[in-house]
């Protein structure tokens, strides 16, 4: 014997270890090529989510000092837990200043850490087959074929933190040896700190591993609640294993939590980002999606009708692949037989290897909660789910049912093969492997669809070759053109995106993105822009504000630590940018340009509200006995409805207020002397906490009953912030006197509307005048 077949067969589990990591190593580099061999020069995503991970993480490390993010939202930053990976970011920087500096490997160091993944998620995989009886070569095939075929995938180019395929295998090999019973301690320790450390990196792993614990908990209760006594304190580890992250993490949410903290209690997509039959057990890339789209009429809800997202949503992506589909048939039979001939007992505790007697039914709980059930048959599911609903995508769930699915299809085709050997008494036994090597052959193509998608992108995401800007020193830039960073206190983007707040959503473009964060990690200076989760209200309100219209004041400006200028970013996409941004732009002073963007010094006097100038006009007209509403007086429009807005009430005492429903705004014919005369309606609508989002609006003109205009808003791209109202303006011709003006809010939820006006744009309108120094002009408070 050779030393390397002496050393495999004294150390058979380290050789094994050895060839998970070999063959891991070697797919990987397959299906990466270049990108896996120079990892520091690959954003995976150098767009959206990834390049905002990117951004956060050189910012925390390099100028980071406490559990705030400070990179976005100046001047109060945002909570770090709503930005990415906490314990990851606070770690990473800890390590750059005490032990060595490593952020100009911050690209490398988090492509490594998202590829580590799939090293553990196999070691691990492989270790829970064995569980289930099946051979070293088996259990190591099918090891790498479920986790290179995960769901997760779709993950790396975008949620970086949410694509690691070992979290869910981790939590379910640790109960796996709860529930044996071997070495409790060490097993309860693994598990507590599998949840405490993915927790602090992305919570959905905790709802994820906590719901499954849960469900294997009640489940494990059932099938042997007469070995309660025996079973007890392994539900317990369980439980405080669970538990006690959730707590740590509460208690420091609220001891690190500072301000005012009025966020959007029901974030959007909660049973909308959901699970389906298709998003399961149909493929969802093409050409393969093409052909098994045949088997869509399959789906149970299209028997019921019960709501869903349509088409398919990616957020419930779990896709099984043939294997699984097939399978789907043979459990659905036996399910069938068992409970024809009253086998009930077989039902509740399926025929398997006893680590999946209880998860399968576990995985299905998960699943049919991923897909919405039961909570879609409910009236007004979010109102009464609690936290649950902080949580958008129960789509996500359903990445449990995969893990266990694929392991008991890798164990019914293992069972299949042995069957076949036993029974042909070894004269089949070539035929035996047959539909293991075609199912792993197929499992194979079909992973390498999803991985085609995502490479194909991660390879745009080349630093040196496409984004030369993302280390561009531009704090030397600004240097070589006169200036310095000090002189500046923060960075304002053009087109401004302002993401997180659910309310509002400003994206801005890849330019203003990728300029801002460049220019954000070379000097140090935050941003007045935000691209982090659910941000207060309040703070996003102010910020918001800022590209408001003159007559709007600014609270921010009045809030704000100096006085020193903002760093004003700009795009050249002018057709993107609203005319207060373009009004702000004229009012800045030209530093240089860098590409498709411009520099420039924007003092905070471009801020200054033009209502004195208001103030003193309405004065002069008074002094002049000149009407506050010119003629013609049938060609405008006013709906107070309490001026709720103007007086500060904090009630539905005033105002338009509906609980939930499609309210009709305003259905009125409206004159004017001139045809085709340029109109604007506008109106206030309340920022309240209890909804998710600001309402889209359906606008008509019609011509007797002939609709001859038709008009969407959408409001949560309103600039226009008053205290906590957005205005809606809608600009239009009046094709002809006598026309039907006809406005509805679409499908609204605590709607609360105040101050409707319908003016020709050539008119300057006054209202609610209290004093000569207090009133409103074409529906902005003046003196309020």
């Amino acid at each position: 014997m050779t030393k390397i077949q002496v050393f495999i067969a004294k150390n058979p589990k380290l050789a094994i270890d050895f060839l998970l990591f070999l063959l891991t190593t070697l797919i990987l580099n397959a299906l990466l090529g270049d990108i896996f061999r120079d990892l520091n020069n690959y954003m995976f995503a150098a767009g959206g989510d990834g390049l905002k991970i990117h951004y956060c993480m050189d910012y925390y490390v390099k100028y980071g000092q406490q559990l705030y993010f400070e990179g976005y939202q100046y001047p109060t930053g945002v909570h770090i837990m709503n930005v990415e990976a906490p314990l990851f970011f606070v770690l990473l920087r800890w390590f750059c200043r005490t032990i060595y500096d490593i952020s100009p490997y911050n690209v490398a160091v988090i492509n490594v850490f998202m590829l580590s993944a799939y090293y553990i998620g196999v070691w691990v995989m492989y270790r829970i087959l064995r569980k289930h009886h099946l051979s070293n070569l088996l259990a190591l095939l099918f090891s790498l074929m479920i986790i290179f075929f995960n769901p997760q995938v779709v993950r790396l180019t975008g949620h970086y933190f949410l694509s690691f395929p070992c979290v869910f295998p981790l939590m379910w090999y640790s109960s796996i040896q709860l529930f044996e019973g071997k070495n409790t301690l060490k097993w309860t320790f693994m598990l507590f700190s599998v949840v405490f450390i993915f927790s602090f990196i992305h919570l959905y792993y905790f709802l994820i591993g906590g719901a499954f614990l849960l469900a294997c908990v009640g489940i494990h209760f059932l099938q042997n609640f007469r070995a309660f006594k025996s079973n007890g304190h392994i539900y317990l580890k369980i439980l405080f294993a669970l538990f006690i992250p959730l707590i740590i993490i509460q208690i420091w949410m609220i001891t690190t939590t500072q301000g005012i903290q009025d966020g959007v209690k029901y974030p959007f997509g909660f049973l909308y980002y959901i699970a389906d039959f298709r998003t399961i057990f149909l493929p969802y890339f093409a050409p393969e999606s093409d052909f098994w789209h045949l088997f869509e009429f399959l789906s149970p809800r299209k028997w019921f009708a019960i709501r869903y997202a349509n088409p398919a949503n990616w957020e419930g992506l779990s896709f099984v692949g043939f294997v699984g589909f097939s399978f789907l048939f043979f459990f659905l039979y036996r399910m069938i037989r068992y409970a024809l001939k009253k086998q009930f007992r077989f039902i509740l505790r399926p025929i398997l290897p006893t680590p999946s007697q209880t998860a399968i039914w576990a995985s299905v709980f998960m699943l049919l909660f991923a897909m919405g059930f039961p909570l879609n048959l409910l009236e007004d599911a979010e109102d009464k789910v609690g936290l649950l609903r902080q949580f958008r995508s129960l789509g996500r769930l359903a990445w449990a049912f995969y893990y266990v699915y694929m392991t008991v299809c890798a164990y019914y085709l293992y069972a299949f093969c042995r069957y076949i050997k036993i029974h042909s008494a070894g004269k089949l036994q070539s035929f035996a492997y047959f539909p293991i090597v075609i199912s792993l052959i197929i499992s194979f193509f079909e992973l390498f669809l999803p991985w085609k998608n995502s490479v194909d992108y991660m390879k745009t995401g080349n630093i040196s070759q496409n984004y030369p800007q993302w280390n561009t020193d531009i704090k030397q830039l600004l240097k070589q053109n006169g200036h310095s960073a000090e002189e500046f206190q923060a960075i304002l983007a053009f087109p401004f995106f302002h993401i997180g707040s659910e309310k509002f959503g400003l994206e801005g473009t890849w330019h203003a993105h990728i300029y801002s964060y460049s220019a954000s990690r070379s000097t140090g200076l935050p941003l007045l822009n935000n691209f982090s989760a659910r941000t207060p209200l309040s703070i996003s309100c102010a910020s918001i504000q800022l590209l408001s219209h003159p007559l709007i004041k600014k609270e921010l400006i009045e809030k704000l630590p100096n006085k020193r200028p903002f760093l004003l970013i700009y795009s050249h996409e002018n057709d993107k940018m609203s005319e207060n941004e373009r009004r702000l732009i004229a009012k800045s002073n030209f530093i240089c340009k860098l590409d498709e963007m411009t520099f420039a010094t924007l003092d905070l006097s471009a801020f200054e509200s033009a209502q004195n100038q208001a103030i003193s006009t309405y004065q002069k007209m008074q002094n002049a006995n000149i009407r506050s509403i010119p003629s013609p007086e049938d060609s405008i429009v006013k709906r107070g409805f309490g001026d709720a807005l103007w007086e500060k009430d904090d009630t539905y005492k005033y105002g338009l207020w509906v609980k939930k429903g499609n309210p009709v705004i305003l259905n009125e014919t409206v004159s004017n002397s001139i045809d085709s005369t340029e109109m604007e309606l506008s109106f206030w609508v309340r920022i309240d906490a209890n909804s998710n989002y600001l309402p889209h609006f359906t606008f008509v003109q019609y011509e007797g009953e002939k609709e001859v205009m038709r008009k969407e808003l959408i409001l949560n791209l309103s600039l226009e912030i008053y205290k906590n109202w957005a205005r809606g303006e809608i600009n239009f011709p009046l094709l002809k006197s006598g026309n039907r003006i006809y406005l509805e809010a679409n499908n609204v939820k605590n709607f609360y509307l105040d101050n409707l006006l319908l003016r020709p744009k050539s008119l300057e309108v006054y209202a609610n005048e209290k004093s000569d120094s207090v009133f409103v002009q074409n529906n902005y408070p003046i003196g309020f």
